[in-house]
């Protein structure tokens, strides 16, 4: 589903009087609102709402890739910020995991980067002590989700937010440049 008509002027809006008032988590969750990825013409970045599980999910995914010979993926804050406005969105709704809109973040990045491929993981759980491995290895065991993570991608970035029942939510997304 794309922008819904006027969200985009919307967002932008909110953009301005938000980057006022520096609130980067509720810009998050008033952009993933309005149904579309972050407007490229009004570039922000969004702060993560959980730093430490994208950080820890990063070094997780670097150190499989390098138990497989693959290079790392470097950290992307442009890709990271599509992540977390998805994932704030997922959050939001406490129940609605899954790629809607993953075409109009890839349109948003391709505004602030060259990029011939893109793959997306999303995933979550609940009531795990350590959500970042349940989540590496929910991916892991599925084949596609496996083929991002060992993808000739060269780039990266991840959101993390949790909805109000507890759930963690996660997103990755892997460019190719």
């Amino acid at each position: 589903m794309g922008c819904l008509p006027g969200s985009i002027a919307g967002a932008a809006a909110a953009v301005q009087l938000l980057r006022r008032r520096r609130t980067c988590a509720t810009l998050a969750f008033v952009i993933a609102a309005a149904g579309c990825a972050i407007p490229a013409q009004h570039p922000v970045v969004i702060s993560a709402a959980y730093p430490a599980l994208e950080q820890e999910t990063m070094l997780r995914v670097n150190a499989h890739r390098a138990a497989t010979g693959l290079r790392p993926l470097v950290w992307d804050e442009a890709i990271a910020s599509q992540c977390r406005a998805h994932c704030a969105r997922m959050a939001g709704a406490d129940r609605n995991l899954g790629h809607e809109g993953f075409p109009d973040r890839v349109k948003a990045l391709r505004r602030v980067m060259r990029l011939t491929r893109a793959s997306e993981n999303v995933g979550s759980n609940y009531g795990f002590g350590d959500p970042v491995a349940a989540a590496l290895e929910g991916w892991l065991e599925s084949p596609p989700h496996r083929q991002g993570i060992e993808g000739s991608y060269v780039a990266t970035g991840i959101g993390v937010d949790r909805g109000p029942s507890g759930t963690y939510y996660f997103a990755e997304i892997f460019v190719k440049k």
